[in-house]
């Protein structure tokens, strides 16, 4: 109630009327809190005597003996005392009476122009006695509600929910039942129990009816809530579908969209989606989902989002299919598939601070590079031969590299499954490793043996790619002789190796003001750290010293420290990645001011791994190196200003995820007398002499040392010993090892950085006039670009709006079409409305919002007439 209404009244009849005593008989003690905070300051002159409390004999006194001038509200609550009963009897034939109209307060207080709802509103007391209760309703009504939406809205501000549509109101209800992770289908919710005692209860249960159909002698929310999830699973199936044991839980075939519609958007809602999660885990566990799709095909299993539970069966099913054929699967449907469950509810936006769902999606990922790699022709069975070195490097950096990337992000991706104690993968992993194993390792090992054992060790080099050790000269060198004011920005990454810088250039390339290329070195033998760094400082001679360190036109190479007295020579410097990514911006400036030549050593592969228990971390550092080289080249060119950064390495390497068997290793019988270094991959010494299981060759020949040292390297992939570990080893002749990468990352100006901005594909809709007259409706779109370096895909969402609103489920879609072909980059969604009201003259528009940011990236206006099937 307002108190300045009852204020207003009493002022009248007080003051402006005159009255000494005025009569007021509360029957309900509605307005009891009013008495009770005393009148307002206008009436102080006017006291309040309570006859139901102090007795009439007691009040007829104070009324007539003790004070016969005051002013008296005389006020009481209950029933009014029998005449014969009543001491007060005389004195009311000459007083005033009052009387205050509750619910004609109230609707004038809602702003309520129907008279009619005065009795519905006095229905409605228990709610309407909570001034809080009234003034969040008093946000909600307008001045033509009646008496249903009244009590919609009532219902709305006791669920707390933002907006008075059913929808709204049964997941705000829905979310207040959430008990921290947990559902609880069988306990009646507090905002239930709550509408019981307003007398709300049944406008609820019949606006459910109104919505969803629901019908119950005994209505409850865990039964409405397993027949809504029932239903949309339902509507998921192909027509001739279906699952008999949950049948019974359907709603009406008519009544099955609004549910469809209804937890489409309940998912969709980031404020509430954690109570959809917990609410289909409990009715997934209660009526056993799991059983009932398991016998459902792969292709209707993909359409399924209500149930979590649908993801690990459909991985469980596309992986053994994969076994059972893993050469006729088409990929390109599998990855189709695998992409559209990462971006559909469940996986969407999947992190690694969210483990399962992170899990499931990178599993996800693995089907798919598993695929790719079996879809590779396994060389075993083709045969592997090359004519020349030249040939073979060239294989491998066009070709051949995939093997050992996609190995690597099979590898990557299927850890986080094993991390969480699953098997999901592990029979996949085995044919994986398999295949990588004898179907690539083993027969390019072969391959390797053939040149090495024709002639390559004497004659270490390769028509069009530069000598590791020819890097400065040929390279930097060169590119420092065009201009004085030229500087050079050059990092060396420890063991990164030519298939990681190829997924490197593709991430240089979608960024902003960079061009990277990528081509490669032949790398030095035996390809280990300390040769390698110091074959790519600038040096006039490489030698070794009596210990068999590599020494630079006769100076020391090992530390950092060495490297940078060399570089000193061409006014150069050294420092490591780590120290100068945490400098600012002026800071880094002034620490490379004046300096030509910048070498910056990043160890992130090689440093982690040493030892066996590091190994298995491998292929993760190098999704980290990846990374970091990235952020290192943008803050190059950001923040110092480089016009080229070149990132290259000292050595690659060779990975298996299992631990290799005998037939890996080439032991030997004995050291040689003249062994100065040993390794896994590598013999260093003097007078070696030859041996049939090892390659015989010089560092003369292989790091064009003027005096160098002998070397011993075992066959093809194989390891002379597995003592600290034998899954990551280096040294050797194997292309992973000596095809050294070379990225050129160039800062672009002007109007080549103008072209340079990434963006995300653009889309159309086609046609120029929807009119929607059927429950569902399908929308054509067209992705107006092919996806490339400098165009990114998008996944969006659809629905129909009007306002704000939704009015059909919200569908996904992902545009990431490679294709220049248009027909291949068109797709189609089929959008179900909800049960409506709809009005045709009503604005309704067709709403295409990006995933990542919620932004509209297209609308467009469109006609809902569906009067004809709503009449009949």
């Amino acid at each position: 109630m307002k108190a300045e209404q009852v204020d207003q009244a009493l002022y009248q009849k007080f003051v402006t009327e005159q009255k000494r005593l005025v009569f007021w008989h509360d029957h309900q003690g509605e307005f009891a809190d009013y008495i009770e905070a005393g009148l307002s300051e206008s009436l102080t002159q006017v006291n309040i005597l309570r006859p139901d409390q102090t007795g009439g004999f007691s009040a007829k006194l104070q009324l007539e003996r003790h004070d016969p001038t005051g002013q008296y509200l005389i006020y009481t609550q209950g029933e009014k005392p029998a005449v014969d009963q009543d001491f007060l009897l005389d004195i009311r034939h000459y007083s005033a009476e009052f009387h205050a109209d509750i619910a004609s307060i109230w609707l004038q207080e809602l702003g309520l122009t129907h008279l009619y709802l005065r009795e519905h509103l006095k229905a409605r007391a228990t709610f309407l006695n909570g001034q809080d209760r009234r003034r969040k309703l008093q946000r909600l009504v307008t001045a033509t509600d009646d008496a249903v939406s009244l009590d919609q809205k009532m219902i709305a501000v006791v669920v707390n929910a933002p907006e008075a549509t059913p929808f709204n109101i049964l997941r705000s209800l829905c979310h207040g039942h959430l008990q921290g992770e947990n559902f609880d289908l069988t306990k009646t919710p507090d905002s239930i129990q709550t509408l019981e005692k307003m007398d709300l209860a049944e406008a609820f249960w019949t606006m459910m009816e109104s919505e969803f159909g629901y019908q119950s002698d005994s209505p409850s929310l865990g039964n409405l809530l397993r027949r809504l999830f029932i239903s949309e699973l339902l509507e998921q199936l192909p027509a001739e579908t279906t699952i008999a044991a949950v049948y019974h839980y359907a709603l009406p075939p008519s009544n099955r969209r609004n549910a469809k519609v209804f937890l489409t958007q309940w998912r969709d809602s980031h404020s509430t989606n954690t109570s959809y999660n917990a609410t289909a885990q409990a009715i997934a566990t209660e009526l056993e989902i799991k059983e009932h799709l398991q016998d459902l095909s792969l292709t209707t299993l993909g359409d399924i989002f209500t149930f979590w539970e649908v993801e690990a069966l459909l991985l469980s099913g596309l992986k053994e299919r994969i076994l059972q054929a893993r050469q006729a699967i088409d990929a390109q449907e599998l990855s189709d598939l695998a992409r559209r469950r990462q971006t559909g509810y469940w996986l969407a936006n999947a992190t690694p601070e969210r483990p399962k769902s992170y899990a499931i999606a990178q599993a996800y990922e693995a089907l798919i590079c598993a695929v790719e790699l079996f879809t590779l022709p396994a060389i075993n069975a083709m045969g592997l031969t090359w004519n020349s070195p030249q040939e073979a490097i060239a294989s491998y950096c066009s070709e051949l590299y995939r093997y050992d990337q996609l190995y690597r992000q099979f590898v990557t991706a299927a850890r986080y499954s094993q991390n969480q104690g699953w098997d999901l993968l592990k029979s996949l992993e085995a044919e994986v490793e398999n295949f990588y194993n004898y179907g690539f390792i083993q027969p390019l090992g072969l391959a390797m043996d053939n040149l090495l054992d024709g002639g390559f060790l004497q004659c270490w080099s390769i028509p069009g790619y530069h000598c590791q050790q020819d890097f400065y000269r040929q390279v930097i060198g060169k590119y420092l002789a065009q201009s004085d004011r030229k500087r050079a920005f050059v990092i060396i990454s420890d063991a990164f190796r030519y298939e990681a810088a190829q997924e490197l250039v593709t991430t240089l390339n979608g960024k902003y003001r960079l061009a990277a290329d990528l081509s490669s070195l032949l790398g030095v033998l035996p390809s280990y750290t300390s040769l390698g760094m110091a074959s790519l400082l600038p040096h006039d001679s490489l030698s070794y010293d009596a210990n068999g360190e590599v020494l630079a036109d006769g100076k020391p190479t090992k530390s950092t420290g060495d490297r940078h007295a060399q570089l000193q020579t061409v006014q150069g410097m050294t420092c490591l990645a780590k120290d100068l990514r945490q400098m600012k911006q002026e800071e880094a400036r002034q620490f490379t001011e004046g300096k030509k030549v910048i070498y910056i050593y990043h160890d992130v592969i090689d440093d982690r791994l040493d030892g066996d228990n590091k190994e298995s971390g491998t292929l993760d550092a190098v999704t980290d190196c990846i990374r970091e080289l990235a952020e290192l080249a943008k803050f190059c060119v950001n923040k110092l200003n480089a016009s080229k950064v070149w990132i290259t390495a000292d050595h690659g390497f060779l990975f298996q995820q299992s631990q290799p068997d005998a037939t890996s290793k080439s032991s030997l019988s004995q050291k040689p007398s003249g062994t100065i270094k040993t390794n896994k991959r590598y013999l260093l010494g003097t007078n070696l002499g030859e041996v049939p299981e090892a390659h015989h060759g010089s560092t003369v020949q292989t790091a064009g040392m003027a005096e160098g040292l002998e070397f011993w390297l075992p066959r093809a992939a194989n390891r002379f010993h597995f003592v600290g570990g034998s899954r990551f080893v280096h040294g050797g002749a194997m292309p992973q090892e000596i095809v050294i990468p070379l990225v050129t990352v160039t800062q672009l100006r002007g109007q080549q950085a103008a072209q340079s901005k990434v963006e995300k594909v653009s889309l159309q809709v086609l046609g120029n006039r929807f009119k929607v007259t059927t429950p569902k409706y399908r929308f054509e779109f067209i992705q107006t670009e092919a996806i490339g370096v400098r165009r990114q895909p998008i996944t969006v969402k659809v629905a129909i709006y009007e306002g704000n609103q939704p009015v059909t489920a919200i569908e996904t879609l992902i545009f990431d079409s490679s294709s220049d072909n248009i027909g291949d980059r068109t797709q189609s969604v089929l959008l179900t409305l909800g049960s409506g009201p709809f009005h045709k003259s009503n604005p309704y528009r067709l709403v295409v919002r990006d995933t990542e940011t919620d932004g509209e990236v297209l609308g467009v206006p469109v006609i809902i007439d569906r009067s004809f099937e709503d009449d009949f």
